[in-house]
C-alpha cells in the first residue's frame, strides 16, 4: 500500500514547515538549557534539574503547541486542500488506487512527527552534557514518547476529517477545533472544580506527574494507540469510498 512517490511528494509540499517548526523547538531546547542556571537562581521553586525544567517551560508550551500546530494543518494539506481546490482529480485519474494514497500520507504524517518529536529530544540530550544540572534520560524519553502517542491520536482525528470533508475550513473547524478543545480542557482541569473536563479531553492521558513519580501508564499507552489506529484505518477507508466531484 506504501508508495515512494506519493511519499516524495508530501515531503516536499511540507518539509519547509516541519524544518521552521522542528528549529523552533529545538532552538527553545538549546537556550532553556544553556540558561538553567540563571532560571533556577530567578525561580527557586523550581526543582534545579533539567527533566523538571523542561516539564514546567517546554513540555506544556513550546514543546506542545508548535507539533500540535504541525499535525492538525499538514493533516489538512495533504488530503482535503487538493480536494478543495478541485485537483484530487489529477491524482485519482493516475493508475495509483485510493488506498496507497492515503495510507503513504498517513505514514508521512505519523513519520515525520515522530521525527520532529525524536530529534528535539536528542537535542535536548546533547546539550544537557553541556551543564550542570541533571537530566532524567529515561523519564525525559518516556515524556516525549507518550506525547507522540498523544500527537499519534490527534493527528489521527485530523487526518480523518482531511479525509472526510470537502472544505479546509470545515475540515480545519473540526480537527483543529477538537485538538484546541482538549488544550484548552486541559488547562480546565487545573481547576478544581472544573476538574471533570478531564473526562473530555485526551491530554490528560498524557501525565508528566505519573512519568515522574513512576506510576504505571500502560493503561494511557493503550489507549492513544488504539484511538489513533482506530482513527487512521478509519480514514483511510473513508477516503476510499468518499465520491469526488471533478
Amino acid at each position: 500500500m506504501f508508495n515512494l512517490q506519493i511519499f516524495k511528494h508530501a515531503l516536499l509540499r511540507n518539509w519547509k514547515m516541519w524544518t521552521i517548526i522542528t528549529s523552533l523547538m529545538c532552538g527553545f531546547l538549546i537556550i532553556l538549557t544553556l540558561s538553567a542556571g540563571s532560571i533556577f537562581e530567578n525561580m527557586p521553586q523550581l526543582e534545579t534539574s533539567l527533566t523538571h525544567l523542561y516539564i514546567a517551560l517546554y513540555v506544556g508550551l513550546v514543546g506542545y503547541l508548535l507539533p500540535l500546530a504541525y499535525v492538525v494543518f499538514v493533516a489538512i494539506n495533504l488530503v482535503v486542500r487538493e480536494t478543495d481546490k478541485g485537483c484530487i482529480g489529477v491524482i485519482l485519474a493516475t493508475p495509483v488506487k485510493r488506498n496507497e494514497i492515503s495510507f503513504t500520507r498517513a505514514v508521512f504524517l505519523v513519520a515525520s512527527t515522530f521525527l520532529m518529536i525524536a530529534t528535539a529530544t536528542l537535542t535536548a540530550i546533547i546539550f544537557s552534557a553541556f551543564v550542570s544540572h541533571s537530566l532524567d534520560i529515561g523519564k525525559f524519553i518516556l515524556i516525549n514518547t507518550v506525547f507522540f502517542l498523544l500527537l499519534f491520536a490527534i493527528s489521527g482525528i485530523c487526518y480523518f476529517f482531511s479525509c472526510l470533508m470537502s472544505r479546509m475550513g470545515v475540515a480545519l473547524a473540526f480537527g483543529g477545533g477538537i485538538a484546541l478543545t482538549f488544550y484548552i480542557f486541559r488547562a480546565f482541569t487545573d481547576i478544581e472544580s472544573l476538574s471533570f473536563f478531564r473526562y473530555f479531553t485526551l491530554d490528560t492521558l498524557f501525565s508528566t506527574t505519573k512519568i515522574m513519580n513512576g506510576q504505571s501508564i500502560v493503561w494511557e499507552v493503550i489507549t492513544l494507540l488504539v484511538i489513533g489506529t482506530i482513527m487512521y484505518a478509519a480514514s483511510i477507508f473513508v477516503f476510499k469510498k468518499k465520491e469526488f466531484y471533478v
